[in-house]
């Protein structure tokens, strides 16, 4: 996973929760982390005002905070069951979470979701972001809190398409591949954004009603562009056991890109840009996360993409193999 996936990944795990995280809690590598969306702007940090705090002496026991009487009234310590009364400095007890308002206008700005209204929060953890083609986008802290609320689902859908698109992290739970009733388009926010700095980008942009019928119908025929079908939707690849590969529609607009540039090399970002995608890297589109490996469906496009796509790291550039 590379160092911006590890950082989004970090992001969307402060989003599922709730409530506060102490920073004197979580393990080294996630700080590192932190330090990253803090340097970003992207989290806010407050002080803690639990009665009890973690004693920073033994990191096992929870004691009560009391007041040392030092000057102005901000020197506490912890009163741990084991260790006795520990000095706690101020920035031990400081707190941080991810800013839901940077979160939901980078979605609305990744997403092209215009207009004048901005999010509305529908129930405790759930935002409405606006609009997309007429389809309602609903983001949330977590799946469980959309399945918990299927009133809320079936009124938030579309009039004209009976359908809205649902925004939550994923979750190491097992869950199916499409977690909702049709209609309901479930886009997990670590597969289908990335975090460049402090921006997000979408590299799996929702399907169109219409487009979305024309895939379904559509079965592939033959290789007419080298080892693309005519959409580049599909690549054939004659030693390949799952032959032919379907690709997503990102997938599918990184290699039309590639091929109108006739084996050129390109940079990254000129690649994703005639591809109609945000970003600078179009291996993003391919990436396999962690709980799909292993699957023909998401393993294939990869394998297609480091079969043809010849990368030069140095220079930043990629080009077809023709």
């Amino acid at each position: 996973m590379t160092w911006d996936a590890q950082v989004w990944n970090f992001a969307c795990t402060l989003f599922k929760r709730s409530t506060p995280t102490l920073i004197a809690a979580l393990p080294c590598d996630q700080r590192v982390l932190l330090s990253a969306l803090v340097e970003a702007h992207v989290v806010e940090a407050r002080p803690d005002n639990n009665p009890y705090v973690l004693c920073p002496e033994c990191h096992q026991q929870h004691g009560h905070v009391v007041d040392l009487g030092g000057s102005g009234g901000t020197a506490v310590g912890c009163d741990c069951p084991d260790c006795g009364i520990v000095t706690v400095t101020p920035d031990y007890r400081l707190t941080v979470e991810l800013d839901t308002r940077w979160l939901a206008a980078q979605l609305r700005l990744a997403l092209g979701i215009s207009g004048n209204d901005g999010p509305v929060e529908l129930a405790e953890g759930v935002w409405r972001l606006g609009s997309l083609r007429h389809e309602p986008v609903l983001l949330a802290r977590c799946v469980s809190r959309l399945w918990a609320r299927s009133a809320l689902l079936g009124r938030m859908r579309s009039s004209t398409t009976g359908r809205a698109l649902a925004l939550t992290p994923q979750t190491s739970l097992p869950l199916p591949a499409e977690p909702f009733e049709e209609g309901i388009m479930w886009m997990p926010l670590q597969r289908c954004f990335v975090l460049n700095g402090s921006r997000l980008s979408c590299i799996e942009p929702p399907p169109s009603p219409r487009a979305e019928l024309a895939r379904a119908a559509q079965r592939p025929v033959e290789a007419v562009h080298g080892p693309f079908s005519d959409d580049f939707e599909w690549v054939f690849l004659k030693d390949y056991p799952h032959n032919p590969i379907r690709l997503t529609r990102a997938q599918a607009a990184v290699f039309r890109a590639l091929w109108s540039f006739n084996g050129e090399p390109r940079k990254g970002e000129v690649v994703m840009a005639r591809a109609g995608l945000k970003g600078n890297k179009p291996a993003e589109v391919f990436k396999v996360k962690t709980e799909n490996k292993g699957k023909p469906e998401y393993e294939a496009p990869r394998y297609a993409y480091s079969r043809l796509v010849e990368v030069n790291a140095r220079e930043g550039t990629y080009a077809l193999k023709l």
